[in-house]
């Protein structure tokens, strides 16, 4: 199942990304927990309207998948797929 976020997201708690669907940031990802992508794919932004993570850690595991436009504020420990891009290819 995919899932698009079009709300504020802040706070100081850990997200936690599960299940082979999607789940589209599409607006302020300003929490600065863990986010831990055990599998499927967590999409920032779009081209026209990137999202910056401000996650202070960011887990990818080795079924997840990171991508989208936009950027992570914090550290990056990758064993799955990472695909972030500044604007469109």
């Amino acid at each position: 199942t995919d899932w698009q976020l079009t709300n504020d997201v802040g706070g100081i708690g850990n997200v936690r990304k599960t299940g082979s669907g999607s789940l589209t940031v599409g607006n302020n990802a300003a929490w600065t927990g863990q986010t831990n992508i055990d599998a499927g794919t967590l999409i920032l932004g779009k081209a026209d309207a990137p999202v910056m993570l401000a996650s202070s850690q960011v887990n990818i595991a080795k079924d997840g998948i990171l991508t989208g436009f936009g950027g992570v504020s914090g550290n990056v420990t990758n064993s799955g797929t990472l695909d972030l891009r500044a604007d469109a290819p």
